[in-house]
């Protein structure tokens, strides 16, 4: 099948109907699934969710954070989404499950399209199953939730934060420029293993080879579809969320709860847990 367009995206329904003409089956054994998540199944996450939902303009949460919105229709057919996506076998889930992560998955040829970003690039170059065959492999826009605005939304590939009420601030920003500015965030740059946070080290990216010159320009071109940031919580911590979205959604891909169900008890320990990290911020 040919590679799907560099520079259009594809709908997240075009996404999971393109995954299923390449999942490969040998009886009831899948050989090849067509859809791979890095980081982990293709089931519903908090990542994938808060980007849908920045697309069509909404969070999981109110303006303030201080309450999860689980409940909004939009929201809602999003975990159906997923739920429907996990149950067509495209992938790995709670229901086909997995040991590996979903790189190895892909390039030991056992997932045909890998959701990832940039920095995936660096890791086809230097793994011994992919380095000597990179005409093999294309990029694809991030998909985009239908009548929605197209929002691909990180900008740089390593993040961090300096604590405002730090006793040594100069020292914390002159780790802070050395570890974002000078040796380490060159050496990535010129690896390509993630997108540096500013012009100057952009222009360091790899661009000798055909293959980094179509992640080079793919990725130029996505650049100007980062306008706005994933809607996290910021008084709750990340793997508490997973942690919650596990625990009450898996059941529903069993047939063992309803969409409506697990959002209910979503919504509820979420808060519970909002509540416990306003107090921890603000006694």
């Amino acid at each position: 099948m040919p590679f799907p367009s560099s520079t259009e995206a594809m709908t997240w329904q075009e996404l999971v109907e393109l995954a299923n003409k390449l999942t490969v089956k040998n009886g009831k054994k899948t050989t090849q699934y067509g859809l791979a998540y890095y980081n982990s199944t293709i089931a519903a996450n908090q990542d994938l969710l808060n980007l849908q939902l920045l697309q069509q303009g909404s969070s999981m949460f109110n303006a303030d954070f201080s309450q999860a919105e689980l409940d909004k229709p939009g929201t809602k057919d999003l975990l159906k989404f997923w739920v429907d996506t996990a149950k067509s076998g495209i992938g790995p889930s709670p229901l086909q499950q997995e040991t590996d992560w979903g790189g190895q998955l892909f390039v030991d040829n056992k997932a045909a399209i890998i959701i990832a970003g940039y920095w995936f690039s660096g890791f086809l170059k230097t793994n011994e199953l992919t380095k000597d065959r990179l005409d093999d492999f294309g990029v694809a826009p991030a998909p985009v939730v239908e009548g929605g605005k197209r929002i691909s939304p990180t900008g740089a590939g390593t993040g961090a934060i300096i604590y405002n009420n730090t006793k040594h601030p100069k020292e914390a920003w002159e780790v802070f420029e050395w570890f974002f500015g000078a040796e380490p965030a060159v050496e990535r740059a010129k690896a390509g293993y993630g997108l540096p946070g500013t012009k100057t080290l952009t222009e360091m990216l790899p661009q000798e080879s055909t293959f980094d010159k179509m992640n080079y320009d793919f990725i130029q071109n996505e650049l100007q579809y980062t306008d706005g940031s994933l809607p996290y919580n910021p008084y709750l911590n990340y793997q508490a969320v997973n942690s919650i979205i596990d625990k009450y959604f898996t059941p529903v891909y069993f047939d063992k709860d309803t969409v409506d169900g697990a959002v209910q008890k979503m919504t509820e320990e979420l808060n519970t847990l909002i509540t416990e990290g306003k107090q921890l911020v603000s006694p």
